[in-house]
C-alpha cells in the first residue's frame, strides 16, 4: 500500500518494487543492473525486468496490453500519470515460491512489446539443466 501510495503522490517515470531473493542476488550483466534499481540515464532509461510490483508512468505509460493483463489475472491500477501491476498478489510469494512467481513474470513479460525488458528469460530451478 505505500508503494502505491508513493507512486500516486510522487508519480515517476518507471518505479519498481521487489523482494530480492538468492536465486537473483549477485548475478552480472542486466540482472546486476535490475538488482541495484539502475533504469539508466533518465532521458533514455533501459527496463532490465519486471518486479513484483511495476510502476510505468509518463512515455511508459502505453507500454503493455493492460486489458490482457486483467484478463489474465494481473492486477493493474490505474493512475492519472501511468498504472501499476503486480505479478502476484503477494509479496512474500517471490520468497515463498519463487518458481510460481518467475512463471508468473515470464506470462506477463509476453503482453509488452519484444524487447522492451533487458533480461529475457528467467532463471531455472536449482539443479536444472
Amino acid at each position: 500500500m505505500l508503494f502505491s501510495e508513493l507512486v500516486r503522490i510522487f508519480p515517476p517515470q518507471i518505479g519498481t518494487l521487489h523482494l530480492f531473493t538468492s536465486r537473483e542476488l549477485g548475478r552480472r550483466g542486466a540482472w546486476s543492473s535490475f538488482e541495484i534499481g539502475s533504469f539508466g540515464a533518465s532521458l533514455a532509461p533501459e527496463l532490465h525486468n519486471l518486479a513484483w510490483a511495476t510502476y510505468f508512468g509518463d512515455e511508459f505509460s502505453e507500454e503493455g496490453d493492460r486489458d490482457a493483463m486483467k484478463r489474465a489475472g494481473f492486477i493493474v491500477d490505474e493512475y492519472a500519470n501511468g498504472y501499476l501491476v503486480q505479478v502476484t498478489a503477494n509479496l512474500e510469494d517471490v520468497d515463498r515460491s519463487f518458481d510460481l512467481f518467475s512463471a508468473k513474470r515470464a506470462e506477463l513479460k509476453t503482453l509488452y512489446r519484444h524487447g522492451l525488458f533487458s533480461i529475457k528469460d528467467e532463471l531455472e530451478a536449482p539443479g536444472a539443466a
